[in-house]
């Protein structure tokens, strides 16, 4: 039982409140004031009728709601709309999205139908109705009517089904279809298989470019090199010169060596003859000796000069022999990076 309805925005009503007695609440009131709207908000709160929009009140905005409120023995329940918001308020619990049809909460808790309410100039209750209508009321009543709703759901879900089971031929057979489309899938395989191998073989390709680049650019270093180097080639024929020199030298060093034993058998004599310098038959042989001693002083001075060489050749020795590793390493290296065979030009 509905104990106060609350209209807001609705048609002529900005904020209406009415308060029913138990039993039969008749409304009253001259024409166009309002009577016909509380039967209409009544009927929007219970079965979602009107649809639409238009029994919202001219004077609101957007930021208005429109909304009939019903309060009784199941607590409140709300009906309003808001823009695009729509929407049942069963107390803390609330319905979105419920289409035309009224929610099962709501249609229980409200618990009325069109028994419920009539109108100025409608027609005795079941008096003047067909057979059809007051069977269908009476169904309702024994609650015939959802055997019916059942029936109808169920026939609607045949339907469904139905429609699905056509859908789904119609796309098994587009799957089909689709299907012999694939009938030359192994030699699309093959061909994958080969386009597979043709780009390992463009990848090693790639590679053998990269490499080559880098080949090329340790070339150009080692060609760089190479030019700063050259100077080195023009030092062959001095460096072979002083090579000369120094196995001169060391063939000198040995007579030096040969030398300087003669020389000291030669000081040895001199001793032994300033010792027996008394003995006159000796004088020619001194004689000897002072020219010898005398040439002995010029060899001395040339093995003086011949060790200044020396020392000059053995580091300029050294200096060939840091150059020469320095070239076999860069020659070695050479060998090593350049093939064979010219990745640019192929010769």
């Amino acid at each position: 039982m509905i104990n106060s309805l609350h209209t807001k925005n609705f048609q002529s009503h900005k904020d209406t409140k009415l308060e029913f007695a138990k039993g039969v609440n008749i409304i009253t009131g001259t024409s166009d004031s309002g009577k016909t709207a509380i039967l209409k908000a009544l009927r929007w709160l219970i079965y979602n009728k009107p649809n639409g929009d238009s029994f919202v009140s001219h004077w609101c905005t957007t930021k208005d709601r429109t909304m009939v409120v019903a309060t009784g023995d199941f607590g409140s329940c709300t009906r309003s709309i808001k823009g695009s918001e729509n929407k049942y308020v069963l107390n803390n619990s609330i319905f979105k999205a419920f289409g035309r049809d009224v929610p099962e909460e709501i249609q229980n808790a409200l618990n009325m139908s069109e028994v419920n309410i009539q109108q100025q100039f409608d027609s005795p209750f079941l008096l003047s109705d067909t057979s059809g209508v007051v069977a269908q009321h009476f169904n309702k009543i024994a609650n015939l009517d959802r055997i019916d709703t059942s029936l109808q759901k169920i026939q609607k879900g045949v339907r469904q089904i139905n429609n699905e089971i056509k859908y789904k031929e119609g796309q098994l057979k587009i799957n089909r279809l689709e299907l012999e489309q694939y009938n030359n899938l192994s030699q699309m395989e093959k061909d994958v298989q080969s386009l597979e191998w043709l780009d390992k073989d463009r990848i090693a390709v790639a590679q053998s470019i990269q490499q080559l680049r880098k080949i090329t650019v340790k070339l150009d270093f080692i060609d760089d090199d190479i030019k700063e180097k050259s100077g080195i080639l023009k030092l062959e024929k001095p460096v072979n010169r002083y090579i000369n020199l120094v196995q001169e030298c060391v063939s000198i060093v040995s007579k030096k060596v040969t030398l300087e034993e003669l020389l000291n058998k030669l000081n040895s004599i001199e001793l032994e003859l300033d010792e027996k310098s008394v003995i006159l038959n000796l004088e020619s042989k001194v004689d000897f000796v002072i020219g010898k001693l005398t040439a002995i002083t010029a060899i001395k001075a040339k093995i003086s000069q011949l060790n200044t060489i020396l020392v000059k050749l053995v580091s300029v020795g050294k200096k060939i022999k840091i150059w020469q590793e320095k070239l076999v390493k860069m020659e070695s290296k050479f060998k090593n990076e350049f093939p064979d065979v010219c990745p640019l030009c192929g010769k």
